[in-house]
Order: structure tokens, then sequence, then C-alpha cells
């Protein structure tokens, strides 16, 4: 029977333990989230804000974003990994403290802001690192691990809203204690990435941190052959999107990828899912919420709830299945509700669509939740070679909330101009163009060498060619 001690030094767990360190810092940034919608109310009070005014504030943190995914592919080039990701983790305990402590409206913007740029800067370094750090095996369970935290760390702020402290002093001491004790779990045992490390010149160190990953020295010194013969040559980031012809076109792909996620309305029909909802509201309210029940506040915990099933989903499924498999599936699973909203809006069912119109959300909940955490927090990093990791995966993170910007500043006016069934017919024509570029465009990773991949990329120069 193996010992506890056996069991951690297990090659497989290693990683594991590696990458739940990282992952257990972003609670934080899914709490800030939860936080706002949690306490919509009382931010609408307190600050004397109007009831979309709270879009504005979500458009601040994504701005932050934008900002924190600009600098932080800088940082990752020339800090590494294990320095961005715990330094944005602090700041942003710090942030997320003072946005608590705010009284008025200027201090809470700029806290939120800041917010942002920390969970910008932190959630391209950790996907990196979890991607560079984890073996074929279990490297999409890994990046999803991180994506399951942040959904939690959502979760708790909203069901938790009726039991957190009230006093703001002791959420914040509670906060802080959480911070330092992860921080300094971080410092004292965080590794570097090895990739980064052979990259940068440091290869002796690089074969320490893979003997201490992988438990084992012959297969330690061949993953630092593979990863040193990928990192030769002098392009590297911007150089070589310039000069690589295969990279740039990996690239397109991925942001063709992402803005057709947008299009198919992944994003911004959950974000909406309160407002689609209330279209039908009297029938809705008489017949599910009587006595005018919070239903709002309902409905955003059912929302977040199935997002966070949709993390655990993709989270077991992952390695098991494929990431390529859950984006099908997920895709299959939008355009057939969409289609189903299509016939409601356009039989002006008003009782049916006021008994399913949530339910049937809902499940596009799941589904877009899926699709979102295998893409972005998982197949975007592994597909990049070594040497245009950093900043291939910040420029399509960057895209990613320049669309989101977009999307919720121009969805409600789209759709007022176009109609409703207008505008689905849209989402269905852009989930249906996505299902098959990833059908025939992107492969199956699960189980793949990020190395392997790499070289069989540029020997062939498409991403259909690793299948």
């Amino acid at each position: 029977m193996q010992t506890n001690a056996n069991k951690l030094s297990d090659p497989l767990v290693r990683p594991l333990i590696y990458t739940l360190i990282v992952c257990l810092m972003s609670p934080l940034f899914g709490f800030n989230l939860g936080f706002i919608f949690a306490y919509k109310p009382q931010f609408v009070n307190l600050f004397m804000l109007e009831d979309r005014d709270i879009d504005t504030i979500i458009n601040i943190i994504l701005l932050g974003m934008i900002a924190g995914f600009f600098f932080g592919s800088f940082l990752t080039n020339s800090s590494g990994r294990k320095t961005p990701i715990i330094g944005s983790f602090v700041l942003g305990t710090l942030s997320l403290c003072a946005m608590i402590f705010s009284s008025g409206i200027s201090l809470f913007l700029l806290s939120e802001f800041a917010l942002g740029a920390c969970f910008g800067i932190y959630i391209l370094t950790s996907i990196i690192f979890i991607t560079e750090i984890s073996l074929p095996v279990n490297r999409g369970f890994a990046g999803l691990l991180n994506a399951f935290f942040i959904a939690l760390g959502t979760l708790i702020a909203i069901l938790g809203k009726d039991h957190l402290p009230h006093s703001a002093l002791t959420l914040a001491a509670i906060i802080i204690v959480y911070c330092l004790i992860v921080a300094a779990v971080a410092v004292i045992k965080l590794p570097e990435s090895p990739r980064w490390l052979a990259l940068s010149g440091f290869s002796e160190v690089s074969l320490s941190v893979l003997l201490n990953l992988r438990q084992d020295t012959g297969y330690a010194a061949r993953e630092l052959a593979n990863i040193n013969e990928c990192c030769q040559g002098e392009d590297r980031g911007l150089s070589l999107f310039i000069h690589n012809d295969d990279y740039r076109r990996v690239i397109w792909y991925l942001a063709f990828i992402t803005i057709m996620i947008h299009l198919c309305g992944a994003f911004i029909i959950p974000y909406h899912f309160l407002d689609i909802v209330k279209e039908h509201q009297e029938i809705f309210v008489d017949l599910i919420f009587p006595n005018n029940y919070d239903y709002d506040y309902t409905l955003v915990k059912s929302s977040v709830t199935v997002a966070f099933f949709g993390a655990v989903t993709a989270l077991i499924a992952s390695d098991r299945i494929g990431r390529r498999t859950i984006m099908l599936s997920a895709l299959g699973m939008i355009i057939v509700i969409e289609s189903i909203l299509l016939f409601i809006s356009a039989m002006e069912l008003s009782k049916v669509s006021s008994l399913f119109m949530a339910g049937f959300l809902l499940i596009f909940v799941y589904a877009a939740s899926m699709l979102i955490y295998c893409f972005f927090y998982v197949i975007v990093s592994e597909v990049l070679p070594v040497r245009g990791r950093e900043l291939g995966v910040a420029a399509i993170l960057f895209l990613n909330a320049i669309l989101w910007l977009i999307g919720e500043e121009y969805f409600a006016m789209f759709t007022a101009s176009l109609g409703q069934a207008s505008t689905l017919i849209v989402e269905i024509v852009a989930a249906s163009v996505l299902l098959i570029a990833v059908y025939k465009g992107l492969p199956n990773t699960a189980g793949k060498k990020l190395e392997a991949m790499e070289n069989q990329l540029f020997a062939s120069g498409t991403l259909s060619s690793l299948h």
C-alpha cells in the first residue's frame, strides 16, 4: 500500500499539487464577480446608480483585464510565470479589500479596474504555467481546474450572500488571511516553468525542475531535449509572428474561433440571461415567482450554478473524451437550444415561452460554459509553440475581452434593430460555422505532448494535421 509521501511523489500527482496551489488563487477573482451580482441592489443604493450602471462596472473590469493581458504578456516573457502569478494574486487581494471598504464610486471603480488588471495578468500566466508543467495524460484536467475554482469563487459569493460577514472589516480580514496562506505556500513550493527556463537559457535549472516534476531522470532528460529542440531559433513572440507563416496561421485560426464563439452568443446570451427572461416578465412572475419574490437573484443563482456544473463536466471529461469532442457536443447543444428559442420567438408562444424560456437558457449556459472553458483554458495554450505561447495566449485573451466589451455595449441595440428572431438566426449560423471549423480544423490534443504537437505543426503547417 502506498504511503501519503509516496502518493505525493507520484509523477501524475506532483504537477497537480502545483496546479492546485495556483488554482487556489483564482476563487478571489470569481468571488469579486459574484459579489457584484449578489450585492447589486446594495451597490445601486449606495452609489445612487441606475440599474444598467452595473454594466458599466463590468466594463471597467473588462478594461482592466485588457490592460492586464497587454502588460502580462511582457511580464510573462521577461519575468517567468511564478512571479506574475503570485504578484497579481496579492495585488488583486488588496484591490478586493479596497473595493469592500470603498464608500465612494471613484474608489470603487478604481478598485474594480485594478482587480480586472490583476485578473488579466493572473489568468494569462496561470493558463500558460499549468499547460507547461502538466503531463499530457491529465493536462486538460489541470487546465480546467482553474476554471473550476473561478466558477466556485463566483458561486460562493452568490450562494453565500446571506451568510457572508456583514462587517467589511471581518470579510477583508478573512480574505487577507486566506491570501497570506496561499501566497506563502506558493512562494515556498511553486517551481518556475521548465519551458520558460529552457527558453531563457537556464537548461540546468530547467532539468532540476523537470526532475522534481516527473520523478524520473530518463523521462525528464528526454523531455528537456525535446524542449531545447523547440527553443532553437532567434525568433520569439512578435518576431516569430512576423517571420513564421505556420505560427501566424494558428493565431488567425484561434482568433477566428474566438470571434465565432462570440457571434454564436456563448458569452452575451448568458450575460443577458435576466433581460431575455424579463421580456416575458408578467407571465413568468405570475407563474413561477408569485408574491413579488426576488426572481432576479434566483435566476442569477441558477445560471451561476449551471455554469459551475459546466466547469465540473468539462473537468471530468476533458482528458477522457477530448477537448474537441466537448466543444462539438457543446456547439450541438447550442444550435438545438437556439433553434428552439427561434421557434418560440417566431410562433409567439407566450405561455410556453414563459414556462420554458429560463430552462432552455440554463441548458444554453451549461453548453456555453463547457465550450468557453475548454477553448480558452486549455486548447489555446497547448496548441501554440513555446516561443510564441505568451504572445499568442495574450492576443487571444485580449481579443476575447474586446469582443465581450463590444457585445455588452451593442447587443441590446443589435437585437432591437434586427429583432429577436433575426438575431437568433445570425447566432445559429455562427454556431454552425463554428462547429464545422472545429470539426475540420481543431485537433484532439488530449494525451499529446506539447513538443510533439509543435514539431508536427511546423512540419505540416496546419493544426488539422495533428488529428
